[in-house]
């Protein structure tokens, strides 16, 4: 191991032997050798612990240096001590400082590269670039190794310093060695954990090109940070080319590929391949199978998750603490929080050891379902617990619960006993109480609340800023809510879409339109998006004062972008051109609503069929109305009533008593509207006796007390011949 060598099938075994014992502990492929019994003799262990070198500290062995005054002793002893590991950190150090002192003859380079690996897997990667310098200089003439180089570029990657390890590449080259897989392993990863994956991509198929034969763990390392930045289908890909070389796959290739399957929602595909693996003999890990929990538990699918949990149990492994908060997660939100404290409260009793993240989804879950009370009590049993302190974000979350539900005061209590717990409050916690004040009308303790969290040094975000902005422009402080987005810009944060929505809606509820199109204008040229929300307030703002054409063309654009209206707003712009006497361009905004995703309601055909009605269009009314079953839709006692006033305007009393007679066997009782309706029609058409007919029903029907309770001024008529002024409406 001390000489130079030259790149040869020994040194790639070499390479192998090296990465073998460590690839299933990596999640993908992440080389660990430097503490590699490989390279050591392999007598190493032989009788280890007989009283002639069973030392078990260094100031042990100095002291018996005496006694056993033997080199080869000394350097197994660093084997041994470096397989077991340091507790701390100063024991290594010291260690080294003895190594150092080891002149004649000096220790080989495999025993500092011992000490090296056991120390970056503490992990103290710059502890060993700085011991490293300090073996160069210490002038032992120890020549570091491919092993010494390998262990330095995995401690610069580790330290995000991949310039500087290829620089360590380099020096490779110029020592005479060539890379192994470890080594080309190494610097992949390095790669792909600093972002770097195109660049990592690159070195992997330069390294195709020129033949050299990477491993299982170098496609591992590809496919998962492919799959990390969601190109799954290229990872699909270089793991069918990986096949085709006949590489076979392990768990942890496996692992990446249905980790992104999962996160994209490619269910089948993952089961798929789930299979494949075991048909090919290999038995998924508890890794896998806390993916495939994570995946259900996000999914609603619940049961099926644990009945994974049970695989874990009947394979032997123990669940991990975060398989665990997933469940609890997944009951949480299938709206199962009793079950999920039932789960909790056996975890407790079986003395799992749960931590914070188990805790805090507990307690959003409690806190989301409104049961804030019981996630207080979590909170004071983690006080309680000493191993599992709650920290900002589960006080966070009960202040937001409480404030959620209007116990504002309570959430303001909170506070202050979480900063008499030396619990820094963020700025997510003061978003909570500034919420939660302001959903109180609370104006002024909200402002306090906002100027202490500068004072305290800490950034509002954007989310704060919209809080304030929103609550002002919904109490018509729209000056105000002016004022704060003014000292949001000189903060340097850019406004959002839910910021532009509130100033919009607020200008547009005291009236003021025109600033709301400036408004409206200015996040069009910050390429900034409107929503439905933002189109239908703003369409909504016009029609009320008539701005029938600029709301139109606003709707227009709406569509045409690709936006869509909501079942609350897509009748305004119809209902104010019908208004407006303008029924034909109502026609034309209720095809594009039809055309659109969100089909019309019977309101939209109400406002339609009286429009037309009212223009006298009776013709167009009635083939609206005959749309109506076609489309899903029953005629209420309103559509039913525009249709009689209808054919009553025009005369046509036949055409309205027969669609009076329709909405009786629709099961759509007549009211009081329709009744005057159709005896107004008949007494202008002098028909007195069907005039009193309905009267009559109207009384039986409990509609009308008595003939004499029709006022006249109901029907504006004068008297008739043959009926009295007391059966009048």
């Amino acid at each position: 191991m001390t000489g130079r060598r030259t790149f040869s099938a020994a040194a790639l075994k070499q390479g192998r032997q090296i990465h073998h014992s460590t690839s299933t502990s990596s999640a993908a492929g992440t080389q660990q050798m430097e503490g590699n019994s490989s390279y050591l003799p392999s007598d190493l262990f032989t009788n280890s612990t007989s009283s002639n070198h069973g030392f078990n500290s260094t100031d042990e062995f100095i002291n018996n240096r005496n006694e056993v005054d033997s080199f080869s002793q000394f350097q197994r002893f660093i084997g041994h001590r470096c397989k077991l590991g340091f507790y701390k950190i100063e024991d290594a150090l010291n260690l080294f400082d003895q190594m150092l002192l080891q002149t004649k003859p000096s220790l080989p380079i495999l025993s500092y590269n011992q000490l090296f690996g056991a120390v970056s897997k503490m992990p103290h990667y710059s502890t060993v670039l700085t011991l490293y310098k300090r073996m160069t200089i210490a002038s032992l003439q120890i020549q570091p190794d491919l092993w010494t180089f390998t262990i330095l570029i995995n401690c610069l990657c580790r330290l995000n310093q991949i310039e500087f390890a290829f620089s360590v590449l380099g020096r490779i080259f110029r020592w005479g060695y060539e890379p192994n897989v470890v080594t080309i392993n190494t610097l992949l990863k390095g790669l792909c954990n600093d972002n770097k994956v195109s660049k990592a991509m690159e070195l992997f198929q330069n390294l195709q090109k020129t033949g050299y034969p990477l491993n299982v763990i170098s496609y591992s390392v590809i496919i998962d940070s492919l799959c990390r930045q969601g190109m799954v289908n290229d990872s699909l890909t270089l793991f069918s080319l990986m096949k085709k070389k006949r590489i076979v796959p392990n768990v942890v290739t496996y692992s990446c590929l249905i980790h992104g399957l999962c996160n994209l929602g490619h269910w089948d595909e993952a089961k798929a391949h789930l299979k494949e693996m075991q048909s090919c003999g290999i038995s998924p890990d508890v890794t896998i199978f806390n993916i495939l929990i994570d995946f259900l538990c996000n999914n609603g699918k619940v049961d099926l998750a644990f009945a994974v949990l049970g695989r874990i149990f009947r394979c032997g492994y123990e669940p991990l603490v975060q398989t665990l908060s997933s469940l609890l997660k997944g009951l949480c939100n299938d709206d199962n929080v009793s079950k999920a404290m039932e789960l909790f409260r056996k975890l407790q009793q079986t003395r799992y050891p749960l931590n914070v993240i188990t805790y805090g989804t507990v307690i959003t879950g409690l806190c989301n379902t409104g049961k804030v009370h019981m996630a207080l009590e979590l909170l004071e049993e983690m006080n309680e617990n000493r191993k599992c302190v709650p920290d900002v974000d589960k006080y966070t979350i009960i202040i937001g619960g409480l404030c959620k539900q209007g116990l504002v005061k309570d959430g303001l209590t909170l506070f202050s006993e979480m900063k008499k717990k030396g619990i820094s409050p963020d700025v997510v916690t003061y978003n909570s109480l500034i919420h939660g004040l302001c959903n109180v009308g609370q104006w002024d303790e909200a402002k306090a609340c906002f100027e202490e969290m500068l004072s305290c040094g800490i950034l509002p975000c954007v989310i704060t800023f919209n809080i304030l902005i929103d609550f002002l422009c919904k109490v018509r402080m729209v000056a105000k809510a002016r004022e704060v987005l003014g000292v949001m810009i000189c903060k340097g944060m850019e406004p959002d879409m839910f910021t532009f929505s509130s100033l919009i809606h607020g200008y547009c509820l005291v009236g003021n339109v025109d600033d709301a199109a400036k408004i409206f204008n200015v996040m069009i040229c910050m390429n900034c998006k409107p929503d439905v929300v933002i189109y239908n307030t703003l369409i909504d703002g016009l029609c009320n004062i008539k701005c029938l054409k600029e709301a139109t063309r606003l709707f227009n654009e709406m569509h045409t972008n690709g936006g869509g209206t909501s079942v609350l707003n897509q009748n305004l712009l119809p209902d104010g051109l019908c208004e407006d006497n303008h029924p034909g361009e109502a026609i034309k905004v209720f095809h594009v609503i039809d055309d659109g995703e969100l089909q019309p309601d019977i309101i939209t055909y109400n406002i339609l069929i009286d429009g037309m009605v009212r223009v006298g269009q009776l013709k167009v009314a009635k083939e609206i109305f005959n749309l109506i079953p076609a489309k899903g839709l029953e005629p209420n006692v309103i559509t039913y009533n525009t249709m009689i006033k209808g054919f009553c305007n025009e005369g046509m009393l036949g055409d309205a008593y027969q669609v009076f007679l329709q909405m009786e066997e629709k099961g759509c009782p007549p009211n009081e509207v329709t009744f005057k309706t159709l005896v107004k029609g008949y007494l202008q058409k002098k028909d007195d006796v069907m005039a009193m007919l309905l009267i009559d029903e109207m009384i039986n029907r409990g509609l009308l007390l008595k003939k004499s309770s029709v006022p006249m001024s109901l029907l504006n008529m004068p008297k008739t011949d043959g009926v009295s002024n007391e059966c009048l409406p």
